[in-house]
């Protein structure tokens, strides 16, 4: 009842809503799925597979699987469509990501501080809300953006000024199948690449608060893997470094660190160790490509924030994660609702389901922490 596209004159419809036994209700999207560590992945074949989709997957399983591979979508019920009006309140949305696209402008610039002034393309484009609305908005980002660019002072990335990103092409041939496309956010400087992630702070009654590096869930965590994988498996001969710059102003859990270890341990590896460590990293990408299409045969329980909460096996935080409270959206409800498409009605708090998407979790995080052993990651 909350939303009039959702209404419908059809008999058929509202006969089915009525009836109250169970066995005449439609059966659920996915019955019941099998633990990824269990169940068999489909064969790969010749046909190489697009960094793209899989990377789009695990961002949003839901949208990819339904939208995507099925052709279900659920456009008319999108809430990011084109604006119709004017911002009105003192935010940006998130989908705009304005302190990332200020950080980097600003640290390609060589600059300390971000200028006071907001910059054209914010006002030209329509995202600056108008009036008081919009000076507090840009002073919250300002405030976040300087409070990054105050960490990366020291870093050999932004010395001087950050170099600009380079697309790099990637193709790994891989048990279950080939994987190709362009990593993006590549920046060189003195022969390294650097694969860069920027993690802003966001702003609360209290004031900003700092985004510490757990802030960064499997959505990023999978992703940046993958590519940084990637990118490491191009260049087996270790020509040049690939190391990690994860930007954040708050707390970190060690996970940048591991990649770098990595890269530094790779570097004075001989041939034959550089080549057991080549061979783990394809066993972990090829790990992910199989989920991928295991999860287009028959969907599994993965979730990204629901999953990122399992890790930590407490059911009642999951649950919460997924359906929500009364100050937060769960996932299950983010718009347009592809992710209670696919799940239904369950709320991942207990039983089986909850067993599978802790297994799931586990078996992702296996794959993209580097202090795994290879054994876990088979």
């Amino acid at each position: 009842g909350r939303d009039a596209a959702l209404f419908s004159f059809r008999r058929d419809f509202a006969a089915m809503h009525a009836r109250s036994d169970a066995a005449s209700r439609p059966a659920p999207f996915v019955a019941d799925p099998s633990p990824a560590d269990t169940a068999p992945a489909p064969a790969g074949d010749d046909e190489p597979v697009a960094l793209r989709d899989v990377l789009a997957f695990y961002r949003d399983p839901a949208r990819e699987l339904l939208a995507g591979s099925l052709g279900l979508r659920l456009d008319a019920l999108a809430e990011e469509r084109l604006r119709e009006s004017e911002p009105l309140e003192a935010r940006f949305e998130a989908l705009d990501q304005v302190a990332r696209h200020v950080f980097v402008e600003t640290a390609m610039a060589g600059e300390l501080r971000v200028a006071e002034a907001e910059p054209a393309w914010l006002r030209l484009t329509g995202l600056l809300p108008p009036g008081r609305a919009g000076q507090t908005a840009w002073e919250r980002e300002r405030a976040k953006v300087d409070s990054l660019l105050a960490v990366v002072q020291d870093h050999p990335l932004f010395a001087g000024a950050l170099p600009p990103a380079r697309p790099r092409p990637v193709r790994a041939v891989l048990a279950g199948g080939i994987l190709q496309g362009e990593v993006h956010r590549v920046h060189e400087a003195d022969g390294i690449h650097w694969l860069l992630e920027i993690v802003p702070g966001k702003f609360h009654a209290g004031g900003l608060a700092r985004a510490s590096e757990e802030a960064l869930g499997f959505k990023a965590r999978i992703g940046f893997f993958l590519e940084w994988a990637l990118l490491r498996l191009a260049d087996p001969d270790g020509h040049r470094s690939v190391r990690a710059c994860i930007v954040c102003d708050g707390r970190r859990d060690g996970w940048e660190d591991g990649f770098n270890i990595w890269d530094d341990a790779f570097g004075a590896a001989d041939a034959a160790a550089r080549a057991t460590m080549l061979a783990d990293l394809e066993r972990r990408a090829a790990g992910l490509l199989a989920f991928w299409r295991r999860c287009r045969e028959h969907p599994q329980w993965y979730f990204p924030a629901a999953s990122w909460a399992a890790l930590g096996g407490d059911a009642r935080a999951v649950r919460a994660t997924w359906c929500g409270s009364d100050h937060a959206v769960g996932e299950r409800d983010y718009a347009p609702g592809y992710a209670r498409v696919l799940a239904g009605e369950r709320d991942f708090g207990e039983g089986r389901d909850y067993v599978l998407l802790r297994a799931n979790a586990a078996h992702l995080r296996a794959l993209i922490d580097l202090a795994a052993t290879p054994e876990r990651t088979a």
